[in-house]
């Protein structure tokens, strides 16, 4: 099939391809939302305000609330009177034909606009399912001008008219647009972000509650203010063939993370991250394949850090967002991520958004709406975002960051733009700097985080003393939070390296006691203090750990 393997293109971070040659405000955005839903209302008044979106640029639809809806309805509820509201308001310069095309929808000609960004509200349906009697067959021909493109959506996977409804929504302003399989995405590998007005990025405010909304604008805009500050994860697989394209996206988005200073973990095992691997602070995640949350992501309190941009790779990661614990997209946005992708249906891998596009255009400056369709083959499709269209998680630069905690920031997420900055030190060949980034931080803001670097800086210069000292502070903790668990047991492991294996041992007594600790969590950290009881000679509580790991076997 012709678009399926796309070429990759490479962008070579810090002087990153693509150029951000404009900036948009509120008044580049129009907001959808459904008259019959009080929470559709209340989270696009929300948005509206947070973003300065005049209130003309605001319009409700009576349409139904659920996620799916059949085509006839998408046209006659969605489609044709948000282009009647949109001439009547005059948001787009726009001349609307007389007539309708042969499914029914309304024939605009456009002319040109100053909206960029359409933002679909919780409450406005999701998909739009599969008319069996649906015929296009004479628009696509004329569409493709019949030639062998339009061949590929006469059978198969792609002779399908089933499709996100911001897919369709994308190409609101284009008459005459084929339903059948997907219509070629001209912004796709764009520079230029103002190019092809006459698309519609579209994203979407929605989740499995209006609080989690909510939630996702407000933090969104938090790390707008403050930074992006924690680490990345990214979770590529061994797996070859038709699935080496997606592997290779998730390891160049691993490069790009790291050239940006990120602490980065990359986990290439068949399975996601399991609650075994330390993730704390979790800011930039991209994975695959599982097909539903898992892992590390169903810890007890398990929460993105504030801005956080998460995709995890699935066919139908988006099929339900009003769940909170099956597919992704619904249970990423529930547990605090501002930004992700998702796909309503099965729309082959070549179609999916491609990662490393998307991450490269945000890590430029890119407004999360632009870099998601400068990323994305195909419209008319399953594919979908999720968040604020404006948002730019890169938009305060490092140097910012560190004078605003130098001037008395005591947000504990400072902790995570210290690391960046030793990373970028380190990566520099600036070792001083590191060091003396490290040693500062630990008067600052110390953090077991902090802590755990400095000591290992330390060793790398030949002063275990010091490396000591970094970590002393950690014996008098006493609570931990899930998603430090497995960095309180990475610390008790470089203890026991320092020849302190009492603290260690100590320390791995109090993780023990922590309560919901997950199955695979607990043998971890069982294995670890067995360890260090055995050496200590410390025989009864070696065999009482023993006793305990063999009841989870």
């Amino acid at each position: 099939m012709v678009y399926l393997m796309l070429r990759l293109l490479w962008f070579c971070l810090p002087a990153i391809a693509f150029c951000v040659k404009a900036l948009a405000s509120g008044d580049s955005v129009l907001v959808v939302y459904n008259l019959n839903s009080p929470d559709s209302r209340a989270i696009a008044q929300h948005y509206a305000e947070q973003r300065a979106i005049p209130e003309s640029h605001l319009i409700g639809l009576d349409t139904p609330e659920s996620l799916t809806i059949d085509r006839e309805n998408y046209i006659e509820r969605i489609h044709n009177p948000l282009l009647r509201r949109i001439e009547e308001r005059g948001l787009i310069k726009l001349l609307i034909r007389e007539g309708k095309d042969e499914l029914g929808r309304l024939r605009p000609n456009f002319q040109s606009s100053s909206i960029r960004y359409l933002v679909t509200v919780y409450g406005i349906p999701v998909h739009i399912s599969e008319a069996s009697e649906l015929d296009d067959a004479d628009i696509r021909a004329a569409w493709f001008r019949g030639n062998e493109q339009a061949a590929q959506f006469e059978n198969g996977g792609l002779a399908r008219n089933e499709a996100a409804v911001d897919s369709e929504l994308s190409l609101l302003l284009r008459a005459n647009t084929p339903l059948t399989g997907f219509v070629p995405n001209p912004l796709f590998g764009s520079e230029d972000y103002t190019a092809h007005p006459e698309i519609l990025r579209v994203s979407r405010l929605d989740g499995p509650s209006a609080r989690h909304v909510r939630q996702m604008i407000d933090r969104g805009i938090e790390a707008e203010q403050k930074g992006l500050r924690g680490r990345a994860y990214v979770d590529p697989d061994r797996r070859g063939g038709a699935y080496a394209m997606g592997n290779d996206w998730l390891r160049e988005a691993a490069t790009i993370f790291e050239r940006l200073g990120y602490d980065t973990v990359i986990d290439e095992n068949r399975e996601v991250f399991q609650t075994d691997v330390r993730f704390d602070a979790p800011v930039l995640y991209a994975g695959w394949y599982a097909h539903h949350v898992s892992g590390v992501f169903t810890l007890p309190g398990f929460r993105f850090a504030p801005g956080a941009v998460a995709v995890h790779i699935h066919s139908f990661s988006a099929q339900n967002l009003r769940q909170d614990r099956r597919n992704w997209s619904g249970p990423l946005i529930a547990r605090g991520a501002s930004a992700t992708l998702g796909n309503t249906a099965e729309p082959f891998l070549g179609l999916s958004h491609h990662l490393q596009l998307f991450f490269a255009a945000l890590a430029s400056g890119a407004k999360l709406g632009d870099a998601a369709y400068a990323s994305l083959p195909g419209l008319s499709w399953q594919a979908i975002v999720l968040g604020d269209p404006l948002y730019q998680p890169f938009k305060v630069e490092l140097i910012t960051q560190l004078a605003r905690i130098y001037e008395g920031s005591s947000d504990p997420y400072d902790t995570y733009t210290i690391l960046r900055a030793i990373n970028t030190a380190q990566a520099n060949g600036e070792t001083d700097r590191a060091r003396s980034l490290a040693r500062r931080a630990m008067f600052n803001i110390p953090s077991p985080a902090i802590a755990l670097r400095a000591a290992q800086i330390h060793l790398e210069a030949d002063n275990p003393t010091q490396a000591r000292n970094a970590l002393g502070f950690t014996r008098y903790m006493e609570r931990f939070n899930s998603m430090d668990w497995i960095l309180m047991a990475e610390i008790a492991a470089k203890l026991d390296t320092l020849q302190e294996t009492e603290a260690a041992f100590e320390l791995m007594e109090k993780l023990l006691k922590s309560s919901n600790l997950p199955a695979r969590t607990e043998r971890r950290l069982l294995d670890q203090a067995i360890r260090y009881a055995d050496k200590l000679g410390k025989v009864q509580d070696a065999l009482r750990y023993r006793g305990r790991l063999e009841e989870l076997r």
